[in-house]
């Protein structure tokens, strides 16, 4: 819950032992991103994104209720204590963006 892939101790252990497994950094089960864009004038577009994560694993040696004593209760909240795992999430995105000037060599852009 500290962040990093071996917080505290556990990051000298893992990077000595040569028999163990290493996981694959935020090991979510599921993730799914897109990305559209549609170019309205030649030089005027719209944009917009999702992505999805089903959430990382984490560890933690204690209770629900240590994690919110040592952490506070928005971070307890962000994690799913029964399948060791932070809960999903999912982000959207808008974009509208235009080329004030171009030629072949330089473009000059608005995006917001």
């Amino acid at each position: 819950m500290t962040g990093g892939r071996f917080p505290g101790d556990d990051a000298a252990d893992a990077l000595s032992d040569k028999r163990g497994r290493f996981w694959v950094s935020q090991d979510q089960r599921h993730t799914v991103r897109t990305r559209l864009r549609y170019q309205i004038v030649p030089r005027v577009w719209v944009a917009g994104g999702a992505e999805y994560g089903s959430g990382p694993p984490f560890r933690f040696e204690g209770i629900q209720e240590d994690a919110t004593a040592q952490f506070g209760q928005t971070i307890a909240d962000r994690v799913n204590f029964g399948r060791g795992r932070a809960k999903p999430n999912l982000s959207l995105d808008a974009s509208v963006g235009a080329d004030l000037w171009k030629t072949d060599r330089f473009t000059a852009r608005l995006q917001s």
